[in-house]
C-alpha cells in the first residue's frame, strides 16, 4: 500500500523533536512509480484536518494539488509539479513538517534516487526553505 506521512510533534530528536510516521493510504501499489507517488501525494493533500487522529498534518490549510509526476526510472529522478497554494510556514519546525510530509511520501519508494518539486513552476525547497 501507498504510505503518506504525517507528523509525531515531541515524539524524536533534533531541533523539533519531531517523528515522521507513515500511514496506509488505501491506494495499492500500482509498480508504476510516478501513478504511486501522484495517488500518495493526492490522498495527503485531501486531509483538511490539523490532526489525523494524534498526528499532526502540516498541510492542512494548504490547497495543493498534483499536476505532474513524471520518474525516469534509469537516473532515479522524480519531478513532481504542484499547483494551488501553499500556506507558506512562517516557523522553522513548521517548515521542516511541511517538507517531511511531502518529501517522505515521495521518497518511500527506494527507486527514487532525486527528486525535483515544484509548485507553480518554482522549486518547492525554495519556499520552504529553513534559510
Amino acid at each position: 500500500m501507498v504510505n503518506i506521512y504525517f507528523i509525531q510533534p515531541n515524539s524524536g530528536t533534533g531541533t523539533c523533536g519531531d517523528r515522521v510516521i507513515a500511514v496506509g493510504s488505501g491506494e495499492k501499489i500500482s509498480g508504476n512509480i510516478a501513478r504511486d507517488v501522484a495517488a500518495g501525494l493526492r490522498k495527503l493533500f485531501s486531509y483538511k484536518q490539523a490532526y489525523y487522529g494524534d498526528l499532526y498534518n502540516s498541510l492542512a490549510t494548504s490547497k495543493l494539488r498534483v499536476e505532474r509526476v513524471e520518474f525516469n526510472k534509469k537516473s532515479g529522478l522524480i519531478e513532481v509539479y504542484f499547483g494551488g497554494d501553499l500556506d507558506r510556514p512562517r516557523d522553522t519546525c513548521e517548515k521542516a513538517r511541511v517538507k517531511a510530509q511531502i518529501w517522505s511520501t515521495i521518497r518511500q519508494f527506494p527507486e527514487v534516487k532525486s527528486t525535483n518539486i515544484f509548485l507553480h513552476r518554482v522549486p518547492l525547497g525554495d519556499l520552504v526553505s529553513n534559510s
